[in-house]
């Protein structure tokens, strides 16, 4: 691997920062030597999971400021493990509200890994119980997409590390609650209709932001959300999100929280609407561990399908779900949902006491020959 961590073997163009490409019958993320590189990330990553009283003591002897925390927690175990990406790092830390905030501009930049950092245009994740629901056709909205674009684009815009930008996760396209701040007729308009123009103009306005400060960064978008893991059933986005965010992004974002298997055909189906490649941005398998039991409810929706046994089974299924995923020829990633668990997020590749799981031994092992592994080296060769 290249230090990146993109497979050296192979040559595409070298443009000095990541992007996209097609090559026979698959897409291709490129990193900034031109080399194929497939993203094995880690998202939600957040430092307050060591810093419980039980745990503060662990924190302060072995770190003791964020930034030693970053280099040699996270950086070190990430790099110790094969994981060559910083996927998003904010994380659940209270039930039903908002996320911990954002790593900093300056914090991704110094990590030295490559990063896909959340710009927060709009806060309406579907969980999100402080959403806010804004007039996407106001010049107020405007002026703040320029001020996320200028504060993070406008740091970020010649790092090479960066792989691009991403945005809301699962976010919301709730008809009744934009309808709270933009007009709508329903006798002239019908919903279908009403939510496609929001979703068009948002697009475009974050796209146009972004690109006013970074011409040559990917854009992610939002973190799509998957089809049926609500627990009032089967809730798809609508598809003018596919249609018109496919204009306005370069690689299409899915929160899908199942085996490949089973969401696979959705998924390429978004793909193909699109016209994107994919990256599956959040999910995991979970194992039972000393905060929670083995038949203790996950999370609403589809996480139960993630439950597994052991750690052993945890790992396998890593591998078993990313050669799938790499196999499908339209997947170019997928961000494992997440570094270290918290009281609230009971589930992470390291417990709440620094101390990896188990599985981390089995995605080392894979992850140290990853494109051999995925068949990525044969691939990229035909």
């Amino acid at each position: 691997m290249d230090g990146y961590g993109g497979y050296s073997e192979h040559q595409f163009d070298a443009t000095g920062f990541f992007y996209t490409c097609q090559s026979g019958d698959r897409w291709w993320l490129v990193d900034p030597e031109g080399h194929p590189f497939f993203i094995v990330g880690i998202a939600h990553v957040d430092d307050t999971a060591l810093k419980y009283d039980e745990t503060l003591a662990i924190y302060q002897k072995s770190y003791g400021t964020r930034e030693k925390w970053i280099s040699d927690c996270v950086v070190k175990s990430l790099r110790d493990w094969g994981f060559n990406t910083l996927a998003w790092t904010k994380q659940w830390v209270t039930p039903e509200m908002r996320h911990s905030p954002e790593w900093t501009p300056e914090e991704y930049r110094h990590s030295g890994l490559p990063y896909i950092p959340h710009i927060d245009f709009l806060s309406i994740e579907r969980w999100n119980q402080q959403s806010v629901y804004k007039d996407v056709f106001s010049k107020e909205f405007e002026d703040w997409c320029d001020y996320q674009a200028r504060y993070w684009c406008a740091s970020l815009a010649d790092d090479p590390n960066l792989i691009g930008y991403a945005y809301t996760a699962r976010p919301h396209w709730d008809a009744a609650k934009f309808s709270e701040v933009i007009p709508w007729d329903p006798a002239v308009e019908d919903d279908e209709a009403y939510v496609r123009r929001i979703i068009a103009r948002y697009y475009k306005v974050t796209h146009d932001a972004i690109r006013r400060y970074d011409k040559n960064h990917l854009i992610f978008g939002d973190l799509v959300e998957g089809a049926d893991t609500l627990p009032t059933g089967p809730s798809e986005p609508p598809r003018a999100v596919f249609e018109e965010m496919g204009k306005y992004v370069d690689v299409l974002s899915v929160n899908w929280y199942h085996p490949f298997d089973v969401l696979r055909e959705t998924v390429e189906a978004w793909h193909e609407i699109s016209g994107k490649p994919v990256f599956l941005s959040d999910s995991a398998f979970v194992a039972p561990n000393d905060l929670l039991s083995v038949t203790e409810p996950l999370f609403e929706g589809g996480w139960e399908k993630l439950r597994v046994q052991d750690e052993q089974e945890r790992g396998e299924a890593y591998v078993e779900t990313i050669k799938k995923a790499a196999d499908s020829g339209f997947v170019v990633g997928w961000g494992w949902c997440s570094f270290m668990q918290n009281r609230i997020r009971r589930y992470g590749l390291k417990d709440r006491f620094d101390q990896p799981y188990a599985c981390t031994e089995i995605m080392r092992e894979f992850n140290a020959n990853l494109y051999e592994n995925l068949g990525l080296a044969a691939a990229v060769s035909r």
